[in-house]
């Protein structure tokens, strides 16, 4: 897993150079920066937000950088801050130091240098605090040593010590904080003390012999290890004693044992084991039991450790093993490889390795990173799945994170925008493909805002192109990323307007043609009146009536055609149920009628025709119904996800023979078209239709709007109130 970016605070009060060292520091990599242009705002910043470094100018107004760093460190915080600056004189130099800065660095020369050198600054003291952070967490380790342990201020008082301190010494954990050093220690009176400290603080660690006195009076000799600790203005000796009553023989196990304590908060992972020069164990946790399969009793001075190591990684690892005994080879600190245990199960590992000055010893931890490697595995299977995937599509495809980065991009989006500066993924849409930037910007932020899936025709390089954007939520349902994808439809729209303007040609010439055609209609009718009024002979006026009768077929075929020849020619539309109805019932003479319309607020999608689905049904419940005084209108979702809408009369009904017939073409009393023409308005989008009623009790016609050709309404004010009769 990688390491968080450090987080930098710039100070300058010119904000191009606060700019410039950002961006600077966050193109290396690691860094994740802030700029202020005040020592003031610095303060301000840094109380309100964690920050892991401070770079900051000397000369500001107000406050430069020293009067910063002071304020900084009298608040008592040590955050590492670097004078960064163009002012060189030793004064200033001295001062930050003095004041507590971590480093000082001159402005000036080559810039990539400069910053280069500024980077590792940074990361070196941000380094250094995380190091005494460690440092701290590893009390714990310290006060379950086995070793007597004691925490002493300057005047020899001793202020902590650990659980084998009181075992040894025969105190209890209060009775030694009142104790001075001279107390417990038989070699050391009050001048030997000063001098001991004063030493110290020159050399910082020491390692002495001396011999501590028990509660019992009882001495027993033993090795200190010192280190001199500055915390603020106080001084402090950390030490470390040994009970060297046995030295001749535990010498090199005490000096491993100390190395090794020294060695845990210096190393990172789980498993630690030392290695002398032959590849030997010379020492080993409980860590590095689990990752071999074998107890530390059978490990140590018994075992390599190239016995637990892969077949194919064992003579890479020798090689870096030869080559760190070399002064200055090039064995790397820090390698992955793969480690066989007792029962031959291999693991993945990431080894921290080096040697322990002074020795021939190498000490090296382990950290199981197995699940990681097949965790990284799997994502890059999948990555890979991905970019097949989206290869494989024709047509330019996306995925976007709901921030706009472009997270892939199939080769047909890469050939049909290009890219700029090279890269196809990793940047805002906006960077990487300007011109798509500019044709998705609205349809991608209502596909966010709506968290709906958007399908519509762009123009696109002078080519239409149908886009379809399905936006992804998560638990929450906030949209995180979103697929978009996008079809060149030129061809067909290019066809389809072609079709709408053949198909409004031939409406307008079948209109000009039918007005010709339904005047001289009048004028065969006017005709036919007159001569059956002016011919006495019974046998010509009934033939004449008959022609009556045919010519007037004609002009109702015609009127029927006219009412029914833009069918299909509009796109499909979701339509509110009960608004269709309404309009419908306006257009039928519903005299004495009740129109019981209890649908709820819903919305079909259907050819722009559905009102004359409804007003053709409701013209065939007055026509032939027979006494129809009630007509009732329900909707409600079936189990399925369709919807069943419902009309129904209480008329005579429909035979049951007839239930089929009366939907085919020709057949009825008026047009004979009427029932036909509803089934196939209907169809065009999927909806069918059916009579069901029993006869006598009134016909019963059946809608059924499948799944996803119904929704409810966007404005729903409820159940619709009863249509009164119309009088």
């Amino acid at each position: 897993m990688e390491d968080p970016p450090i987080r930098v605070l710039i100070v300058d009060d010119e904000p191009s150079l606060g700019e410039i060292c950002q961006i600077f520091l966050e193109e290396m990599g690691g860094f994740s920066c802030d700029t202020v242009t005040s020592g003031a705002e610095a303060l301000e910043q840094v109380s309100t937000s964690p920050y892991d470094a401070i770079v900051s100018d000397y000369q500001m107004p107000g406050m430069n950088g020293i009067e910063l760093l002071k304020e900084i460190r009298g608040g008592g915080m040590d955050i590492p801050l670097i004078i960064f600056t163009g002012k060189g004189r030793e004064a200033v130099v001295i001062e930050a130091l003095n004041s507590g800065a971590d480093f000082y660095l001159q402005k000036g020369g080559d810039p990539e240098a400069l910053f280069i050198e500024l980077a590792f600054k940074i990361r070196q003291a941000v380094q250094r605090k995380r190091t005494e952070e460690a440092l701290v967490r590893t009390r714990f380790s310290i006060e379950h040593s086995p070793e007597e342990y004691y925490w002493i201020d300057c005047d020899g008082f001793l202020l902590d010590v650990n659980e084998q301190s009181c075992s040894m010494l025969g105190y209890t954990r209060e009775e030694l904080r009142h104790l001075r050093v001279m107390d417990v220690d038989s070699l050391y009176g009050e001048d030997d003390w000063r001098a001991l400290w004063q030493q110290l603080k020159e050399e910082h660690h020491l390692r002495v012999e001396s011999v501590h006195r028990k509660k019992d009076g009882t001495v027993y000799p033993v090795e200190i290890s010192l280190a001199h600790h500055r915390m603020g203005d106080k001084e402090f000796m950390c030490a470390f004693a040994y009970d060297i009553s046995g030295r001749k023989k535990a010498q090199e196990e005490a000096h491993l044992s100390e190395v090794m304590n020294r060695a845990i908060f210096e190393t990172s992972g789980e498993a630690t084991a030392v290695f002398n020069e032959d590849t030997t164990i010379m020492m080993a946790n409980r860590e590095f039991e689990r990752l071999s399969g074998y107890p530390v009793e059978e490990l140590v001075g018994k075992r390599s450790w190239t016995e637990f190591v892969a077949e194919e990684d064992r003579g890479r690892l020798l090689e870096y093993h030869r080559q760190r005994r070399i002064s200055g080879g090039s064995a790397p600190r820090c390698y992955e490889f793969r480690a066989v245990d007792r029962e031959g199960v291999v693991r993945a590992y990431s080894a921290v390795v080096d040697m322990i000055p002074g020795t021939t010893l190498r000490i090296a931890s382990y950290l199981d990173i197995t699940e990681r490697k097949q965790a990284e595995e799997a994502i890059r299977k999948s990555e890979e799945n991905l970019r097949s995937f989206m290869n494989a599509l024709p047509e330019p495809a996306l995925l976007l994170g709901a921030d706009g980065i472009v997270l892939a991009a199939n080769d047909a989006m890469v050939e049909t925008f290009g890219r700029r500066g090279g890269a196809a993924v990793g940047l805002s849409l906006r960077d990487l493909y300007p011109e798509a930037f500019t044709v998705l910007k609205l349809p991608l932020e209502r596909a966010i805002r709506e968290k709906r899936f958007i399908d519509e025709v762009c123009s696109v390089q002078g080519r239409c192109i149908n886009v379809k954007i399905c936006p992804v939520t998560d638990a929450g349902g906030a949209v995180g990323s979103l697929a978009v994808y996008g079809m060149d439809v030129t061809e067909q729209k290019n066809t389809g307007d072609a079709l709408k303007k053949a198909s409004k040609k031939l409406n307008l010439l079948s209109g000009i043609t039918r007005h010709d055609m339904l005047n001289q209609i009048t004028v065969a009718l006017g005709s036919l009146s007159l001569a059956s009024q002016q011919i006495d002979d019974e046998e010509v006026r009934a033939r004449i009536e008959h022609a009556h009768a045919a010519v007037m077929n004609i002009q109702k075929g015609l009127e029927f055609a006219k009412d029914y020849q833009n069918m299909g020619m509009m796109p499909p539309a979701w339509q509110r149920l009960d608004a269709v109805v309404r309009a419908a019932a306006a257009s039928v003479p519903l005299d004495g009628i009740l129109l019981d319309l209890q649908a709820e607020a819903v919305e079909v999608f259907a050819d722009p025709m559905l009102e004359r689905v409804f007003a053709n049904l409701l013209d065939n419940a007055v026509r032939h119904g027979e006494g129809v005084t009630a007509i009732g209108i329900s909707c409600h979702e079936q189990d399925d996800g369709s919807a069943a809408i419902v009309i129904e009369d209480n008329g005579i009904g429909v035979p049951e023979g007839l239930k089929e017939r009366i939907f085919e073409s020709g057949y009825g009393r008026h047009t004979g078209h009427g029932l036909f023409l509803v089934r196939e308005i209907l169809d065009i989008t999927g909806i069918s239709i059916a009579e069901i009623g029993e006869e006598g009790k009134g016909a019963r016609f059946v809608i059924t709007a499948p799944p996803g050709g119904h929704r409810p309404a966007s404005e729903c004010p409820g159940i619709a109130p009863r249509i009164a009769p119309q009088t």
